[in-house]
């Protein structure tokens, strides 16, 4: 139930209290707001691209992971207000975490090749995730992580979201109000969203500052380690994109080996069954009528010249 307010302190004006706040819950929702504001008005970049001894791409340790769906609206929306709670957008939001723009918390340093499996939910290759660095100027805001188990005796937080806080969940963060998006370090775009160098321009154009990679690790552009080649990043588009068509293609090659593997021993067990219940002549017959161009040497010798004959098989065959 969306329940009006009769003042916003500052809030959005379109702001939707899909549940009652207090004072002291609204004043502390409305900090962290303007703190967002602020943020976003300074130069301030958060865009480090991390990388290994062997140049392989990693996240570290207390980044923020949010996976979202891929639109122009989606991302234009976050280009222009930074990653917010729904309600501060107008929106009423279907989970519990009220106020609060949801997370996947990195526990450890991990290889982004690694980080689908083990931590983020990548479900779809249209999705797209953005990535926040662990950084002091946005200490205020991530400190107050609903989900932090540190806050399991604060009745201010403890009744704003419905969750049971006496054990952290450490896999996600819910940041009260959010983040501003010149916090927006990097974005790790699904197949589908490489291969569009529409939507791949798009990005850059929206999050000039942020890095981008793909689910593989493999580099689109890198904003903290500038390469001064001309043309760069075009051509790392386009290996990027070849490099997703080829593992396409292995893959769909080791799917139809594995499905031509299965129908070959369904068709011997099919085989082997006729010898059993069919005589010799039933066995070519079948054969033939199912392609067969050649009928093997064992059964063409139990048969006799009037069948060879009724099948068309010359006596030269083989």
């Amino acid at each position: 139930m969306v329940i009006i307010m009769n003042s916003n302190n500052g809030l959005p004006k379109k702001i939707v209290y899909d549940k009652k706040l207090n004072t002291r819950q609204i004043d502390l929702l409305n900090s962290q707001y303007q703190k967002i504001l602020q943020i976003s008005k300074e130069k301030f970049c958060n865009n480090q691209l991390y990388l290994t001894k062997n140049r392989e791409v990693y996240l570290p340790k207390d980044a923020l992971i949010h996976v979202t769906n891929f639109s122009i609206e989606r991302v234009k929306s976050i280009s222009k207000n930074g990653i917010l709670a729904p309600e501060l957008l107008g929106k009423s939001k279907p989970k519990t975490t009220y106020y609060c723009a949801d997370f996947y918390r990195i526990k450890d340093d991990i290889l982004v090749t690694n980080c689908n499996n083990s931590c983020v939910n990548f479900d779809s290759e249209e999705n797209i995730a953005f990535v926040i660095n662990p950084c002091s100027k946005i200490g205020g805001l991530v400190y107050y992580d609903l989900l932090n188990g540190k806050f399991k005796n604060n009745s201010i937080i403890n009744s704003i979201i419905e969750n049971d806080n006496s054990v952290a969940n450490s896999n996600y963060s819910a940041i009260l109000a959010g983040i501003p998006a010149n916090a927006i370090s990097g974005i790790i775009l699904g197949s589908k969203i490489v291969l569009n160098t529409q939507s791949v321009k798009l990005l850059e154009n929206l999050f000039p500052n942020a890095y981008l990679i793909t689910r593989n690790g493999d580099i689109l552009r890198d904003r903290s380690n500038l390469v001064k080649i001309e043309d760069y990043e075009d051509i790392s588009l386009k290996q990027c994109q070849e490099h997703i068509r080829y593992v396409e293609i292995q893959r769909k090659n080791a799917a139809l080996q594995r499905e031509n593997a299965k129908l070959r021993k369904n068709i011997s067990l099919i085989l082997n069954n006729i010898k059993k219940i069919l005589p010799p002549f039933e066995q070519a017959k079948l054969l033939i009528s199912i392609g067969h161009t050649k009928i093997p040497l064992a059964l063409l010798e139990n048969l006799t010249l009037e069948e060879k004959k009724e099948l068309g098989i010359k006596e030269n065959y083989s």
